[in-house]
């Protein structure tokens, strides 16, 4: 019963103080995906290939609503509404792929940050930053 009850608060707090991220070695040679509890951080190295600009891109997508009935008497009416998530992501952009290494993601109110986390991460690579935000969306304030 003991060992029961202290493996469950094991698991409680590896779930609530543990946390996924992503880690670049110094010498911008390899990178891991990694859990980190406690400032461990476990996880298998894996070759980085070269880094050739940081992208810093506006991204949405649909999530379908369940297919459950919407009432106990509503034969045939499902709930198939769909729910928006908007976020933004900064994103390593390989050479010769076609698809990036997602660093980080932010709400959309976060824009200022995810821009300097871009451009932080741009100046560690030495490479430049590319931003693919709508102007509908993100305009810039010109202080007058």
């Amino acid at each position: 019963m003991w060992l029961g009850i202290f493996l469950s608060a094991l698991a409680i707090v590896i779930d609530c103080l543990g946390k996924l991220c992503i880690e670049i070695r110094n010498d911008r040679k390899a990178y891991r995906n990694c859990f980190m509890l406690f400032g461990w951080r476990l996880g298998q190295w894996q070759p980085l290939p070269s880094v050739v600009g940081i992208t810093l891109k506006y991204f949405s997508y649909m999530e379908k609503g369940t297919s459950t009935p919407s009432g106990a008497m509503s034969w045939g009416i499902w709930n198939n509404r769909s729910q928006r998530h908007e976020e933004l992501v900064v994103m390593l952009s390989l050479e010769n792929s076609k698809i990036g290494l997602i660093i980080n993601r932010f709400e959309l109110d976060d824009v200022n940050k995810a821009i300097d986390v871009a451009h932080d991460i741009a100046d560690f690579f030495d490479v430049p930053v590319h931003q693919f935000l709508p102007p509908t969306q993100f305009q810039p304030i010109n202080p007058t």
